[in-house]
C-alpha cells in the first residue's frame, strides 16, 4: 500500500482522532514540489542508500538501480547530473516548500500549529535524507529556518523504539 492510501484508510477508519487533513489545499503542492526536489537530489541520496540496508538487500539494490540508471551507483553519483548539479536542480524545490511553510504564521508547519499529512511527507524526505548523510541533511536544512524549525517541532514523530 502507498502512504497516500494507508492515510486514506487511517482517516476513514479512525475518525474521531486527529485529523491528517488531507484535504489541506497545499497538500497537493507539497507532494508535487517534494517529487521535484527528491528528483534533483536523487542523484546525491540514492548511491548512499544501500549503507542503510542489509547485506543482501543492498546488493539487489545496487544491481537493480544500476539497470535503472543504466551505470553503477557510483557512476550515478559522479554523472553530470549528481554534485553541485543535483543540488541547483533540488534548490527551486526547496525554496518552495519553506516558502510554504512560512505561509501559515504561527507555526512551524504547513497549516500554522496544526500538524498534518503533508508535514509528514516533508518530515519523512528530511528524515531519510538525514540518514544518508549529516552532511546532506544539514545542507538541506541550510536552505531555510523553517526546515530546521519543523524537523524539531516533529521529531517526536521520527523517534523509533526498535534500534
Amino acid at each position: 500500500m502507498q502512504s497516500r492510501a494507508i492515510a486514506d484508510e487511517l482517516e476513514k477508519q479512525f475518525p474521531n482522532t486527529p485529523s491528517l487533513h488531507l484535504d489541506a489545499p497545499v497538500l497537493k503542492e507539497v507532494e508535487d514540489t517534494l517529487a521535484t526536489l527528491f528528483g534533483g537530489l536523487r542523484p546525491v541520496v540514492i548511491p548512499r542508500a544501500p549503507k542503510l540496508l542489509n547485506p543482501p538487500s543492498e546488493e539487489f539494490f545496487q544491481r537493480t538501480r544500476a539497470v535503472r540508471y543504466g551505470m553503477s551507483l557510483a557512476e550515478y553519483e559522479k554523472s553530470e547530473k549528481g554534485g553541485e548539479n543535483a543540488w541547483k536542480a533540488a534548490e527551486p524545490g526547496f525554496r518552495k516548500i519553506a516558502e510554504l511553510l512560512k505561509q501559515n504564521p504561527g507555526g512551524p508547519f504547513f497549516l500554522g500549529n496544526t500538524p498534518s499529512y503533508a508535514d509528514l511527507l516533508c518530515l519523512s524526505t528530511l528524515q531519510y535524507v538525514k540518514e544518508t548523510g549529516q552532511d546532506v541533511f544539514d545542507r538541506a536544512l541550510s536552505y531555510d529556518d523553517a526546515y530546521a524549525a519543523l524537523y524539531k517541532a516533529g521529531r517526536p514523530w521520527l523517534e523509533r523504539d526498535d534500534r
